[in-house]
């Protein structure tokens, strides 16, 4: 069974975005979902406080190692997405829409368990750049959507 895969058409519109996306932005994404899955998982995310942590909050490891797989799957499915942006396969643009979603309701899950398991909201723990990542993810959902609904004609099977 051999694999066809669609090459770039003779687009006229600029494909820099795109292509900084397949090449760098995708990976370093699922780079980093691995490590924080990785991380999230063996609680050291708290910086060698891990045994305290789970010792007065129990629940928080189960949290931590459904986030840490969860985080996983997320950057696997980074690779998936960046090789359908490539390959320009048919949905790819939605598999990018899925991953900016699926960043920002596993941030947002985490935040709403963890703070229900600690007993305190940690919404106002957050730093700024949390904050940030989060606005970012949502304008990258409709700055992508955007980008290519442009380009639907390259992404055909």
């Amino acid at each position: 069974m051999s694999q066809e895969y669609n090459t770039a058409p003779n687009a006229t519109l600029p494909m820099g975005w795109h292509k900084f996306l397949i090449y760098f932005s995708l990976w370093a994404s699922a780079l980093f979902c691995v490590v924080t899955g990785i991380m999230t998982f063996s609680g050291s995310h708290y910086g060698g406080y891990a045994q305290e942590m789970y010792a007065i909050f129990g629940g928080m490891r189960a949290v931590d190692i459904a986030f840490g797989l969860i985080w996983i799957a997320i950057g696997a499915y980074a690779v998936l997405t960046r090789f359908a942006l490539a390959r320009f396969r048919k949905g790819a643009s939605q598999k990018l829409t899925v991953l900016y979603g699926a960043n920002v309701a596993a941030n947002v899950l985490y935040m709403i368990l963890a703070s229900s398991v600690i007993g305190v909201s940690l919404w106002g723990e957050m730093d700024g750049s949390s904050y940030s990542s989060l606005a970012v993810s949502i304008v990258m959902i409709f700055v992508n959507r955007a980008y290519y609904a442009k380009r639907a004609s390259m992404f055909a099977e």
